[in-house]
């Protein structure tokens, strides 16, 4: 039986190549779309992690700010349940730091005259969400000149994520329908093509599903090879889709899941084997009832 199947899937796909052609290209727009969104949103998920492990809070002190206020403010941070640590940077280290930050673009280090960066102190938080009541805390410090949030780096990150994740699924939804339909008019085109071979083998008493099979097949196939278009395409521009998001976020050092290609290829491979299949299984389901 199954022979009998493969063979009949392979000669529908021959004698109907112009929509099945259809079909595997719309399958492959579906999991393109599909898969490089898995990717970006992922990206933008190890950028989320990536500065909510940074220091959160930086406190920026004020010059001629004595030795004692600068203990009782690190003291006082230390102090908030939020807070997992607490690391002084003087004025001398802040200079350094910028150094190394800049440290190809010595006409902007040269610009610089003396040292106008003020001292600070870098909090790290047990949970990056309680940034602000933080620095709300200690804003109104008499040795604070201003504190900076990385809060807003985060939720700009997610806002994007979330913004990614409702048009990715808008437009695979859309895709989804449209594929899902012309599988559906790919398996009719096949049984009309085929009806007298089927009333026949129904006559002689075939059972449905040594009917149904070669038309599940097809699709199945359809749906292979369109993942396989699609996921060539994808892991050849898996590396440079993660380096252009790291090119826009250079400040970060992102780490994805090392098997996170591997996951969207089979995801990829199951999804266009599963609509192929099920889009056909539906069109001979109706052929059947009627």
């Amino acid at each position: 039986m199954l022979r009998f199947a493969f063979v009949c899937a392979v000669q529908s796909l021959r004698r109907n190549a112009v929509m099945s052609g259809v079909a595997i290209g719309t399958t492959a727009v579906l999991l393109l779309v599909l898969s490089s969104m898995v990717v970006l949103v992922a990206g933008l998920d190890a950028a989320v992690s990536a500065v909510q492990s940074r220091v959160n809070i930086v406190v920026y002190l004020k010059d001629g700010t004595s030795e004692q206020a600068q203990t009782a403010l690190e003291r006082r941070l230390q102090a908030e349940p939020a807070v997992a640590t607490v690391g002084y940077v003087s004025k001398a280290v802040a200079m350094d730091q910028l150094r190394q930050q800049f440290v190809g673009h010595p006409e902007l280090l040269g610009a610089i005259e003396g040292n106008p960066l003020p001292a600070s102190i870098a909090v790290t938080l047990k949970d990056p969400s309680r940034s602000r009541e933080v620095s709300d805390a200690v804003r109104g410090d008499p040795s604070v000149s201003d504190v900076t949030v990385n809060q807003d780096t985060v939720d700009r990150l997610v806002a994007a994520s979330h913004f990614i994740r409702l048009c990715g699924l808008a437009i695979v939804a859309g895709l989804a329908v449209a594929v899902v339909f012309v599988m559906i008019n790919v398996a009719r085109v096949a049984i009309y093509t085929r009806r007298h071979e089927i009333e026949v083998m129904r006559l002689v008493g075939a059972s449905g599903w040594f009917v149904r099979w070669p038309f599940v097949l097809e699709g199945m196939f359809c749906g292979f090879l369109a993942a396989a278009v699609a996921l060539v395409i994808v892991a050849a521009g898996y590396h440079s889709l993660l380096e252009a998001l790291r090119g826009s976020l250079t400040f970060l050092s992102l780490r994805v899941d090392p098997n996170l290609l591997p996951k969207v290829l089979a995801m990829g491979a199951t999804l266009g084997i599963g609509i192929g299949g099920s889009g056909s299984l539906i069109a001979v389901h109706r052929f059947w009832e009627r």
